[in-house]
């Protein structure tokens, strides 16, 4: 018997091929992995989290989000993502979902204080850094400005946080 509650849930967040307790959730979920059309579809534009851990945030979004990437409202088909500094210096995605136009929400996880040669999560208090891959330009934002009705830019285990507003800003600069 799977751990979740709603393995098609889990799955399309994580994928068949990603590791809860040391197990594939394709042998957690077989149904809900037998069934999956086509698991690159599940991916994103980048690496989702590989790790599980016991700790973790929530964070929403509703259609009334007022997300804008290349100052258009965001298209279904994008994928919004948050991001943690691994042991490193890089980044690395902590937690993401895709767009729909239906109410979001994503789990963003947490590190495993547990084990010290790698990090798989955030630390507590450590800064959200968000990103959001248009589908249309194939292109992923990483200047984008979060304003929150609900929590706020630090990670805390068990936190749930709201997002009123997401935008990426465009920069330009003529050089003369």
């Amino acid at each position: 018997v799977a751990p979740f509650s709603d393995c098609s849930e889990v799955v399309s967040l994580l994928g068949c091929n990603t590791e809860y307790g040391g197990i594939l959730l394709s042998e957690l979920c077989p149904v809900t992995c037998d069934t999956c059309p086509n698991e690159t579809e599940l991916l994103g534009p980048w690496e989702i989290p590989a790790y599980i851990t016991d700790c973790n945030s929530i964070v929403g979004f509703t259609p009334e989000s007022n997300i804008i990437v290349n100052d258009e409202p965001i298209s279904e088909g994008d994928w919004i993502g948050v991001f943690f500094t691994d042991l490193n210096g890089e980044l690395t995605c902590g937690g993401s979902g895709i767009w729909t136009g239906e109410p979001l929400s994503i789990a963003i996880w947490g590190d495993d204080v547990g084990t010290n040669d790698i990090k798989e999560g955030f630390s507590n208090d450590e800064i959200l850094t968000w990103m959001i891959w248009d589908n249309e330009t194939d292109q992923i934002m990483s200047n984008v400005e979060v304003d929150y009705i609900s929590g706020g830019p630090n990670f805390s285990c068990n936190d749930l946080l709201q997002v009123s507003l997401i935008n990426n800003q465009i920069f330009t600069q003529d050089i003369f």
